[in-house]
């Protein structure tokens, strides 16, 4: 492996990665960051032998998605479901139906600092049916979640 002539402030994300070095290359933005095109990136995934960033989460991003799980949480305590509250890094197999194929996906992108709340939009995705706009509401899921209203 030639990890010495890996320059982790200029990584080549064009150029063909071994395994072992793309292990290498993981292990070290947690001792030093790594930043690619402004971005700090902690790790990376290993696709056809190239390297592809996974830039950290921001902040706003983290905080909605906790007040939703925190949501589903409450609700789930609540009604005595006893069910698998998980975030977007609980493995989900959306299609397969295994080993864990949720009845309910929020889905939470493009959180702007600047977006103006009229014009924010909720999707709504149900099995075999397209999705569709819902607009900037609260969301009743009565039908797959009984008495859960996700309060947005």
């Amino acid at each position: 492996m030639s990890k010495e002539k890996i320059d982790l402030e200029n990584l080549d994300l064009k150029r063909t990665y071994t395994f072992e070095e793309f292990e290498w290359i993981n292990k070290q933005p947690k001792k030093n960051p790594i930043e690619i095109d402004g971005q700090p990136v902690d790790l990376f995934e290993f696709k056809d032998n190239k390297l592809v960033p996974m830039p950290q989460t921001p902040i706003k991003f983290e905080t909605v998605v906790c007040e939703i799980g925190a949501q589903l949480r409450n609700w789930n305590v609540m009604t005595g479901q006893n069910g698998i509250i998980t975030f977007s890094q609980g493995g989900l197999i959306l299609t397969l139906g295994e080993p864990f194929s949720p009845i309910f996906v929020v889905e939470v992108a493009n959180i702007a600092k600047k977006s103006d709340p009229e014009y924010k939009e909720v999707y709504i995705y149900r099995k075999g049916q397209n999705q569709y706009l819902h607009r900037w509401k609260d969301v009743d899921e009565d039908e797959i979640l009984s008495e859960f209203t996700l309060d947005v």
